[in-house]
């Protein structure tokens, strides 16, 4: 019996459907190169959130530390809402404000030597995308193999200002320990009365 040849009809569907599988399969590359790269923007804006996130609490703590004499860390997150040493209302942060990496109020916090908090930190897995280039208070974040390297913290000098504790700082102190605290404040709705916060 003789073999049939294709008809031109036919040699063109087998074309038009090699053709599609090409197609797909650079739709499916195009579309995870989008993924990964909208998944590192996304990182990266996370990573400036935190950056922002954690300098608010290491100015705040520092103003808190700073606004009464004898000076003293505050003994909870809470605390830097509404400042318990006065009987008026006194702020030094708008809100606690969740962690951008895990997206809660799961901040590690960092204890101060003898008593209270000094500083803060993420416990989000991962190695930070952004490994330079950071600001004098963050200089010491510079190529961290993990969020919890990027500790915002306050030096633990007397009457220092705020900013990053540098190892020359904290030489002559006991290392500070890590505690993990969950927080879900509830802040007042009250005026800030042109407190610093």
């Amino acid at each position: 019996m003789a073999r049939r040849m294709p008809t031109g009809r036919q040699r063109q569907a087998g074309f038009t459907y090699l053709g599609l599988l090409i197609l797909l399969v650079l739709m499916g590359v195009v579309l995870a190169q989008a993924g990964t790269l909208w998944s590192q923007t996304r990182q990266r804006e996370r990573e400036a959130d935190l950056l922002f996130y954690g300098d608010q609490f290491r100015q705040a703590i520092a103003a808190y530390y700073l606004a009464q004499t004898p000076n003293a860390y505050p003994q909870t997150l809470n605390d830097l809402l509404e400042d318990p040493r006065v009987p008026y209302t006194r702020r030094f942060l708008r809100q606690i404000y969740p962690d951008p990496m895990t997206g809660k109020r799961d901040w590690i916090l960092i204890k101060a030597p003898g008593n209270g908090i000094m500083g803060v930190y993420s416990p989000a897995p991962g190695t930070p995308l952004k490994q330079g280039n950071f600001r004098a208070a963050d200089a010491a974040f510079a190529g961290a193999k993990s969020y919890a390297a990027w500790q915002f913290e306050v030096s633990n000098t007397p009457n220092a200002p705020a900013g990053a504790t540098s190892a020359a700082e904290t030489t002559s102190a006991p290392a500070p320990e890590a505690s993990r605290q969950t927080t879900n404040p509830t802040p007042s709705a009250k005026n800030e009365s042109g407190q610093a916060y």
